[in-house]
């Protein structure tokens, strides 16, 4: 029988408890950020080293083991897949599986758990794009791949076109015969809340001109379609009710059977008060 005051002993008793408890919740793993040490492209396969290193109860560190086999998830499905190259040195933030997958990854069907692990580091995978790099946005609202300097990119811009290093591939989807971009782009009125633009007819060297498109671009808002222009081969916008003291940005761009012209250069302003 213990001398110890009842009190100390529950005290003691929990604070037993509570270590173990402590110690129990680091023990499974979830996820983690990783060190790519190697990886095989054709594979798909990465050796990787959790970058947190354990904490023993002595205050010592120790690095975590290397990861061998570890699967590197891109956008992907059976048929197609995106990728990039990954270099040892790389971050990734490694997702660990509840169950094992060692007869998951034999087939990639389903599978029988690994009944003697459960939240294994051995059952990672590895997320590429966890790391501390910043980039050049190769565009502020379109969908971009590119170097993560910006100066190769290929991207998709919200009005559909498509663009290579920030020129613009074809003009959109001209044809043959698509028409010239609408010269001359002009404000013929810039007076408080009345705002009116023109501009010259596009030529096409075989097929009529079915229309032109002018967009509005408030601020630094999206392209929208200019406000209340219906008569599509008029050469004329006209915003009656336009905010005073803004910025408005206006582009057009004229149609034929065989697509879309070129933009004309973007008419940038500030209106009036």
């Amino acid at each position: 029988m213990s001398n110890l005051d009842p009190e100390i002993r529950r005290n003691n008793l929990s604070s037993a408890v509570r270590s173990v408890l402590g110690q129990f919740r680091k023990s499974p793993n979830a996820a983690i950020p990783g060190i790519v040490h190697a990886y095989d492209p054709a594979t798909r396969r990465a050796t990787v080293q959790p970058a947190i290193d354990l904490l023993l109860t002595n205050g010592t560190r120790v690095s975590q083991p290397l990861i061998p086999n570890v699967p590197v998830v891109w956008p992907a499905t059976a048929q197609w897949t995106m990728v990039a190259p990954l270099a040892a040195g790389d971050a990734v933030l490694l997702v660990i599986s509840q169950r094992g997958l060692t007869d998951f990854k034999r087939r990639f069907q389903q599978a029988a758990p690994d009944v003697d692990r459960i939240m294994s580091l051995s059952d990672a995978v590895a997320i590429p794009g966890f790391g501390p790099t910043r980039i050049t946005p190769a565009s502020a609202e379109g969908v971009a791949i590119q170097s993560t300097d910006g100066a190769i990119s290929l991207t998709l811009e919200p009005d559909g076109r498509v663009l290579h290093n920030g020129e613009e591939i074809g003009g959109g989807w001209p044809g043959e015969f698509a028409p010239t971009a609408p010269p001359n782009l002009r404000i013929r009125s810039d007076v408080g809340n009345i705002q009116i633009q023109e501009w010259d007819a596009s030529t096409s060297p075989w097929l009529p001109i079915l229309g032109y498109l002018p967009q509005l671009r408030v601020g630094e808002g999206s392209w929208m379609p200019y406000p209340g222009y219906s008569n599509y081969l008029e050469r004329e916008s006209r915003w009656l009710t336009a905010p005073r003291r803004t910025r408005l940005r206006v582009r057009v761009r004229a149609y034929t059977w065989d697509g879309p012209s070129p933009w004309t250069p973007t008419l940038d302003w500030v209106t009036t008060s």
